[in-house]
């Protein structure tokens, strides 16, 4: 079995926990092995020498910075973060660099004050002049950014993975408005080229369902709130059925005949306002996806009713394709899941990076050219 490649994350640590937790998680999710020296050793020396040879050992280095210079042992002038960051410019493996944007949150006790604030300043700026920067504005969309640098660096045997130019711009539209909802694509497709994984058909399809549930949430849409119990009331209009069989003169046996006396009618009664009530409560399927295309629509204007109905009638032949690939009720096939994941990727790019004016005005012109044979 061939060995892992190894990344070594290197950045401070008492502020940033959750950041590094975060990018192991993502060095695992993309299959790589990650270093990290989270207690240090009980010498300056130890320190140095074993946060060296973590570098040593990796095959790309990624760093992450915020707002905290770090350790500086005993004797030395820059800390153990910048030593790291020189090692692996003197090996001259390929280096990563995360930086916390200016709207990241933060606790004051997170920003070093003093000589320590200059010399982060200094190194921040200096890694912007050496490197292409990556900035995150959370731990969630900073495991996003790794998992997505990271694979466009490690190319398995099997089959290079990387976005083609629409799933780019779609993944940055879904980025942009969440990070997770970016990282869920991601990960989906990046499970469905990963050719030596048996499940990766029910597991992508897993993720794609995921997607499409979970929009309104991260894309702050309105969310109908969450109707009453249903089976209360289902149970309330047995218990009324029950009271009228036994009650009712209008009962003969197991049928109804004759007149509708005051048993009866109670529960006919009741049988209306719970049917009512239904239809106010629970939105049907069509038109929750009809709300949530609508939503979605930059324009907030709803398509005529004969246009509408195939995007409704597409997004739910999705939904359940996904769903069924994902529970094994419908036999995973490659082509037919990549079939309703280009359906799904052209309703979400029409409404989350809608073509620009000059696409549209490119288009024209090409019509123009093919009615006029070309004549100007």
């Amino acid at each position: 079995m061939a060995e892992l490649e190894r990344v070594v994350i290197s950045s401070t640590v008492l502020d940033l926990p959750r950041h590094r937790d975060k990018v192991k998680e993502a060095c695992l999710k993309v299959g790589v092995f990650p270093l990290m020296m989270e207690a240090l050793p009980a010498s300056s020396a130890d320190a140095i020498q074993a946060s060296q040879r973590l570098v040593n050992q990796a095959d790309i280095y990624v760093g992450v910075f915020a707002h905290r210079y770090g350790y500086v042992p005993s004797g030395q002038r820059i800390s153990i973060t910048e030593m790291e960051y020189n090692r692996a410019v003197e090996r001259g493996i390929d280096r990563l660099i995360f930086i916390i944007s200016d709207d990241h949150p933060i606790m004051f006790g997170d920003v070093e004050q003093g000589e320590g604030a200059d010399k982060i300043k200094a190194l921040k700026d200096r890694l912007k002049a050496e490197n292409v920067v990556n900035f995150f504005k959370s731990p969630d969309q900073l495991e996003a950014k790794v998992i997505f640098s990271l694979s466009q660096y490690f190319r398995r045997p099997f089959e290079p993975f990387k976005l083609d130019g629409p799933q780019q711009t779609l993944f940055e539209a879904l980025d942009a408005r969440s990070s997770e909802l970016g990282k869920i694509y991601f990960g989906a497709l990046m499970t469905l080229g990963r050719k030596d994984n048996p499940d990766r058909l029910a597991q992508a399809a897993h993720g794609l369902r995921e997607l499409m549930e979970k929009l309104p949430k991260y894309l702050d849409l309105p969310i109908e709130k969450k109707p009453p119990s249903l089976k209360e009331k289902v149970r309330r209009l047995a218990q009324r059925r029950d009271k009228a069989i036994n009650n009712s003169g209008s009962r003969d046996g197991s049928a109804w005949r004759g007149e509708i006396d005051n048993h009866l009618q109670k529960f006919l009664i009741e049988s209306d306002e719970f049917f009512e009530w239904f239809e106010a409560e629970y939105v049907t399927r069509r038109r929750r996806t009809v709300k949530l295309l609508r939503d979605l629509d930059p324009s907030a204007l709803p398509l005529p009713e004969p246009l509408e109905e195939p995007n409704v009638e597409q997004w739910n032949k999705c939904h359940d394709h996904f769903q069924g690939v994902s529970h094994h009720t419908i036999k995973g096939v490659e082509e037919d899941v990549r079939s309703h994941l280009s359906s799904l990727e052209s309703l979400l790019m029409d409404r989350l990076a809608p073509r620009t004016s000059e696409d549209f005005a490119t288009i024209d012109e090409l019509i123009r050219e093919g009615e006029t044979g070309g004549k100007s």
